[in-house]
């Protein structure tokens, strides 16, 4: 996914608790092979290149984090659309059952604009099945924290601020970060200009894949649309 991952976790017995930190290591290792855009064997190019009405199978956590994309890609009236323009296809064209997903036309998903807030999700739910008290995640300014409050600082640009979270999450876009993966696009929207009304965009939510994509329609809607796309997630979000 392009970025460093970091995991705490506190638990009563110190053995149980390598074992949950491992298995929350792992959990991000498989997404990031099955949610690689360009990787051979992952879901995402099995999708792109299969034949149009062909159901592909894929994995249980593809179609979860498909169904989320494709409800925030609905939700925010087609702002977020984690379907590159390069291919003709959108969101509308992708279908997702409980085990395929079918494109009807040319797809080049890439989810970039969730994949690591909800790589964090795993992670903490992963924790938490394992018996953890309390634990946080960060994957490269999206973060998630349970059991305990944990004090965050921000950093974007010259932008410094102090945040707590509790049982809760936080992911962070700079529209000018210079420290990038190499598959990052950009941010767009598909068929209108891709100008971005923000410079970055926080976003505070109950999961972090939820304020991962968020961040990218703050940079990307006017106040009022932004306004109406964290009311329908029950998030909260700051733009400069």
């Amino acid at each position: 996914m392009g970025t460093l991952v970091a995991i705490e976790a506190t638990h009563a017995d110190v053995s149980r608790l390598a074992t949950a930190l491992d298995s929350a290591f792992d959990a991000v290792g498989v997404l990031e092979r099955t949610l690689h855009p360009e990787r051979e064997h992952s879901d995402l190019v099995a999708i792109r290149n299969s034949t149009h009405g062909t159901p592909v199978p894929v994995e249980p956590t593809t179609v979860q984090v498909l169904r989320l994309a494709h409800e925030i890609w609905k939700k925010s009236q087609g702002v977020f659309d984690p379907c590159l323009p390069d291919a003709s296809g959108s969101m509308r064209d992708v279908i997702i059952d409980d085990t395929h997903v079918t494109a009807l036309r040319d797809v080049h998903l890439d989810l970039g604009g969730i994949a690591k807030g909800f790589a964090v999700d795993v992670a903490i739910e992963t924790l938490i099945a394992h018996g953890c008290e309390a634990g946080v995640v960060n994957a490269g300014g999206d973060m998630r924290a349970f059991g305990r409050v944990c004090e965050v600082v921000v950093k974007c640009g010259e932008l410094r601020l102090q945040r707590s979270l509790t049982n809760s999450a936080i992911a962070v876009s700079d529209a000018h970060a210079t420290m990038l993966p190499v598959e990052h696009r950009g941010y767009y929207r598909r068929d209108v200009s891709a100008e971005l009304v923000a410079q970055g965009a926080i976003v505070y939510a109950n999961r972090a894949a939820i304020a991962d994509a968020l961040t990218k329609c703050l940079l990307l809607s006017n106040r009022d649309a932004s306004a109406a796309i964290l009311r329908e997630f029950d998030a909260r979000g700051e733009v400069w």
